[in-house]
């Protein structure tokens, strides 16, 4: 008979039940769970289940979300690049191709039926790279720039015009540096523009309307807006606050109205008629016999400097001085033409793409006129004020073969209009380095015996001549040499019974090109001639030799060797084609020359292209053993161990079967069995 121990104390049958119930539901509860566990097959499926790891599990699934996305980006940089450098090997074959035939048609042996079948080969060479500049991959066009949805080239007038914006477009990995997933208008294939770059500072006049962030300031560090102190004869100072003023003409109105609030209110009269105005170059103001203002600064304020209302030493505004320090207004779109060196703008002869145009700039008011007006032509031009806003600069945008690149000529009777923009292709001021293509001219000099340095000889009508030895500073710019010219003339001419003032050298209010000229005496004997000496390719690189003469005016007109074209692989195929065509064999040979240059420009961009993508393949190595890491540490943490779970669950089935016998058997006693 079952029996309680003597020693057990006498409890309710409430406290036995419960007792009972919670040794029941503690293996129950845990039977669930590993019943859970094994059906999810994870051992945190909720934070209470283990808040520290699940705390963990949280981080690392965060983690693993940005990896898959960088691992995405990879990808697509990958093939994005490979794609770049898919279209960039095609390039580097085509141009082996096309040296090739260059090379071969040098040679001995060649004649004009066999280039002119070869030019048709190139021809097509032309057409497969139109169609490379424009080949897409996984971002849209590959040679778009930062805009990969457009067209990068298109054909224009005979050419093809780069459209693309931007260096390119690239892509934060999150690697430590950007990955070009497109290339910009500063490869090879398909460069931007040529540029002819205003040779002439250009100051335009300063107005009322002028707004301040578009002048330089006094100090050449354009004006801080603030407060200033006026001070006006020796009185207690003003301070006006000039620091919402947006041009020039607000800050003259605010400084006549306080000048004119102190004469109110101390009945004396300080401003003569013409208050205070703005002049062509700055600020002026109008005292009177015997006034003077001056301005000040506060603390560290430069209100004033700027302004030009005071200077490093102080300025006084009396009647007899009255101007303040000039502003130097930078050159913008909305800036008046007025007088261009003190002379109204004409027309200017503007050639390209085989076209010339006669462009009429009388009527422009602002530059902006003269942007329009030049860009309207059609010419496949752009026009833009450079950023230090002193030059006016002019783009050719389209790719054309030799011969019908950029020209800007003055029109005759248009006083210089081209020369004074400071646009004209072939001036004075035009580097030599920038003629022929960028070749330059090449001397001779450095030679033991003089004679030996001497370039070429120019032969004037009655047979004297003028032995010309150009040495490399001599060839500096256009300008330099003609100087160089004209003082042998001024050296060997009077020797030989020539007044030097009967020959001149210079540029023709006309066609570009040097120009000699001689007077009508010498004319009446003969012709002016040029010839090479010495082997030196002077006198052909500035185009002296192949001149035109005219005998009416005694001029010899040197060839425009200022020609400006976009320097990019379709033009060398380009002259390459024309040269073959021409059966030209110096055009050829020069066009091989610039093909082997974008040899060299395609496998640098290719290189570069593979040294991202090497970048690219060890990150995403570096970000796939990464992942597989954290997958790991969140394995550990996360998913089931099956071994240690079916033992638990054994061990509690166990425990519930002991629990279910003992409670059993606690019920089973009573009152009776207590007191047996």
């Amino acid at each position: 008979m079952t029996s309680i121990a003597a020693n057990a104390a006498r409890v309710p049958n409430l406290m036995v039940s419960n007792a009972a119930l919670f040794n029941l539901n503690r293996p129950s509860i845990g039977l669930a769970n590993v019943q859970m566990q094994l059906a999810t097959g994870l051992r945190v499926s909720r934070p209470s289940d283990d808040a520290v790891a699940a705390g963990t599990i949280q981080l690392l699934n965060a983690r693993l979300g940005r990896a898959e996305q960088r691992l995405r980006n990879l990808d697509h940089a990958d093939t994005s690049l490979t794609s770049l450098d898919s279209a960039l090997g095609e390039a580097s074959d085509l141009i082996l191709e096309a040296r090739e035939i260059a090379s071969t048609q040098v040679s001995i042996g060649t004649n004009a039926e066999e280039r002119a079948g070869q030019a048709v080969v190139v021809k097509t060479m032309i057409e497969r790279l139109f169609r490379l500049a424009n080949s897409e991959s996984a971002v849209g066009y590959m040679f778009g720039g930062s805009t990969p949805g457009r067209q990068p080239v298109e054909a224009f007038g005979g050419g093809y015009r780069y459209m693309g914006t931007g260096r390119g477009l690239v892509t934060d990995l999150d690697i430590g540096f950007d990955v070009p997933l497109t290339l910009g208008g500063n490869n090879a294939i398909g460069s931007t523009s040529a540029r002819v770059r205003g040779g002439v500072e250009l100051a335009p006049e300063l107005t009322g309307e002028t707004r301040l962030r578009d002048v330089m300031g006094a100090t050449g560090l354009g004006v801080v807006t603030g407060p200033v102190r006026l001070v006006v004869d020796g009185a207690d100072p003003i301070t006006l606050d000039l620091s919402d003023a947006e041009t020039v003409g607000d800050v003259a109105q605010r400084l006549e109205r306080a000048i004119r609030d102190h004469e109110q209110a101390t009945g004396t009269t300080v401003l003569g008629p013409g208050g205070v105005g703005v002049s062509a170059t700055g600020l002026t103001i109008d005292a009177l016999a015997g006034a003077e203002i001056e301005f000040e600064d506060l603390g560290t304020g430069r209100t004033a400097l700027d302004l030009g209302l005071r200077n490093g030493t102080g300025l006084t505004f009396t009647a007899g001085s009255t101007d303040g320090v000039g502003l130097q207004p930078k050159l913008t779109a909305l800036s008046p033409v007025g007088l261009v060196d003190g002379q109204a703008l004409g027309s200017i002869r503007v050639s390209n793409l085989g076209r010339t145009v006669d462009i009429d700039l009388s009527g422009a008011e602002t530059f902006q006129d003269i942007v329009n007006a030049v860009e309207s032509a059609n010419l496949g031009l752009r026009v833009e004020l450079d950023a230090e806003g002193r030059r006016l600069n002019i783009h050719s945008e389209v790719a054309i073969g030799a011969g019908n690149g950029l020209r800007i000529e003055e029109v005759p009777g248009n006083n210089g209009t081209a020369s004074r923009l400071g646009i004209r292709t072939f001036d004075a001021t035009t580097p030599i380095g920038e003629l022929n293509g960028g070749r330059g001219v090449s001397v001779v000099s450095d030679r033991s015996d003089p004679e030996l340095n001497v370039d070429f000889v120019i032969t004037l009508g009655n047979g004297a001549t003028v032995r010309v030895d150009l040495r490399p500073e001599d060839v500096t710019t256009v300008g330099a040499t003609m100087a160089k010219i004209r003082a042998a003339a001024d050296d060997q001419l009077p020797a030989q019974g020539v007044d030097p003032a009967d020959f001149t050298v210079g540029l023709t209010d006309g066609a570009n090109g040097i120009a000699f000229e001689q007077s009508g005496a010498l004319a009446a004997d003969g012709a002016i001639s040029v010839a090479r000496a010495n082997n030196s390719n002077a006198a052909v690189d500035l185009g002296l030799i192949d001149g035109v003469y005219d005998p009416a005016t005694g001029r010899l007109l040197g060839q425009d060797r200022g020609e400006v074209r976009v320097e990019n692989l379709f033009a060398a195929l380009m002259d390459l084609h024309d040269a073959l065509l021409r059966d030209d064999t110096v055009g050829i040979s020069l066009a091989g020359e610039k093909l082997g240059g974008f040899v060299d420009a395609v496998s640098e961009s290719r290189a570069l292209v593979g040294g991202y993508a090497r970048r690219v393949e060890a990150a995403t190595r570096f970000e796939e053993d990464r992942v597989v890491l954290d997958e790991m540490t969140r394995s550990n943490l996360q998913d089931l161990d099956w071994a240690e779970a079916t033992s638990r669950f054994s061990l509690l089935q166990v425990q519930l079967q002991a629990g279910l016998q003992s409670a059993a058997s606690m019920n089973q006693v009573s009152l009776l069995d207590f007191l047996g």
